[in-house]
């Protein structure tokens, strides 16, 4: 009978020891689960501020070259307006947004009398723009920027 209650005794003592090793491998388990979200999401979070760091220094950049090239401030967000400014002289000029729909923007360009020197002609969809000389009758560029 003695050996009996020993066992029974014994025995409820190794279940016991064993749910609690048992216990404590689930929570080790469980907090380096959660350790590696937090890791993740760290990752993610300076993978998003690296993103949004080179996005402002690139829109600076941009703005940088605008203020270089003088493009007035009605056109200087528009995709075109670098290239406005590598062929027309903005010094003495104004810029008139004549048409800006989903297909098509114009801009035209007037001195300070109110006569129109230039005239562009951006196609959205295909990326084109045209840049006419009104005063020489020509056309000074026609081509696909991108």
């Amino acid at each position: 009978m003695q050996k009996l209650i020993i066992l029974f005794v014994s025995s409820t003592l190794l279940l016991g020891i064993t749910a609690c090793s048992q216990k404590d491998t689930d929570q080790q388990q469980e907090e380096s689960e959660k350790q590696a979200k937090t890791e993740e999401h760290t990752e993610q979070n300076v993978d998003q501020n690296e993103v949004a760091v080179q996005e402002n220094e690139e829109e600076g950049q941009k703005e940088a070259e605008n203020e270089q090239q003088d493009i007035p401030d009605t056109i200087a967000h528009m995709e075109e307006a670098t290239i406005l400014a590598d062929h027309i002289d903005f010094s003495n000029l104004h810029a008139k947004v004549e048409t800006d729909n989903a297909n098509k923007r114009v801009i035209l360009f007037q001195d300070n009398d109110h006569s129109k020197k230039y005239k562009s002609i951006f196609i959205k969809n295909d990326q084109r723009l045209k840049i006419i000389d009104l005063k020489n009758d020509g056309l000074i560029y026609n081509d696909i920027i991108r």
